[in-house]
């Protein structure tokens, strides 16, 4: 795969990485482990959560 090719996946996956959806956010930090060595990468990653929201209880 080309360098143009890595960077295009990677710009997708920073686009899924920004959605207010937890599993997409955790899906785009495990697929983004296997592009670290495309610049600009690593200083994304750090801020993907794979944690789910609290959830308020019901009253």
């Amino acid at each position: 795969m080309n360098d143009g090719v890595r960077r295009a996946v990677v710009a997708a996956l920073l686009q899924l990485a920004d959605s207010t959806d937890y599993q997409d956010r955790a899906d785009a930090g495990q697929a983004m482990a296997s592009f670290v060595d495309v610049a600009g990468t690593r200083e994304h990653s750090s801020g993907f959560s794979s944690t789910p929201p609290t959830r308020s209880s019901p009253t």
